[in-house]
């Protein structure tokens, strides 16, 4: 139950420091940005079952999560001059599959492989360069990532895991008007993965091109 509610305390957390920085609501500066990326993976998920007999042949004991979409939402308050206070929430939902050099005949029927659901949670600091046309920035974001499967048949336990993780990006911010602007990044992720969560590598590393409309106020 501890690792359960870990997202629910960092939230709190991230709500008090926002209370903080916003007691001063006529210096502060807000950005809203709704991002759509895409995520490289090479995270691999036991299936907890040791052999499994498919089309006659052994289908190995692990599946890989897909490259996917992921959606999300980055909120920045500036703290002072280039320096700004950010939280990022995004998730994903990417299809589970075995490798067909691994088990060619394991695409040939249904595994009954559900979706892989990953949640992020991060707090951190973004220092952005101002400048007329384009403000090139890097961000840094420390927090939790969630794990979750739903019933899936092809597994014995269905997954559902918190563990800490990381991520740093750079980018660009490009201003339509004083309101509006473009924010185009380039981020890495990495999860801290125990061998007990039914994924077999410890110290996993995921790259994200996105993309998002930045509203501010």
């Amino acid at each position: 139950m501890r690792t359960k509610n870990l997202l629910s305390v960092l939230w709190l957390i991230c709500l008090t420091i926002l209370l903080c920085l916003c007691t001063d609501a006529q210096a502060a500066e807000f950005e809203l940005t709704p991002m759509l990326g895409y995520r490289a993976t090479s995270l691999e998920v036991s299936t907890g079952i040791a052999c499994i007999e498919v089309a006659g042949a052994p289908c190995p004991d692990r599946a890989e999560a897909d490259d996917d979409l992921t959606l999300g939402l980055i909120f920045d308050v500036r703290l002072s001059g280039a320096w700004f206070f950010e939280i990022l929430l995004n998730r994903r939902e990417t299809p589970l599959g075995v490798d067909p050099i691994l088990c060619p005949e394991c695409n040939t029927v249904d595994l009954a492989l559900e979706d892989l659901e990953t949640t992020t949670l991060h707090i951190g600091v973004q220092r952005r360069w101002q400048a007329a046309k384009v403000q090139p920035f890097v961000a840094l974001g420390l927090g939790m990532s969630r794990w979750t499967t739903r019933s899936l048949s092809f597994f014995e336990v269905d997954i559902d895991d918190e563990q800490p993780s990381a991520s740093l990006a750079g980018g660009l911010a490009i201003p339509f008007t004083d309101l509006l602007a473009l924010r185009l990044e380039a981020r890495a992720y990495w999860f801290d993965l125990p061998d007990d969560a039914f994924l077999f590598d410890q110290d996993t590393t995921e790259t994200e091109l996105a993309a998002g409309l930045a509203f501010r106020w």
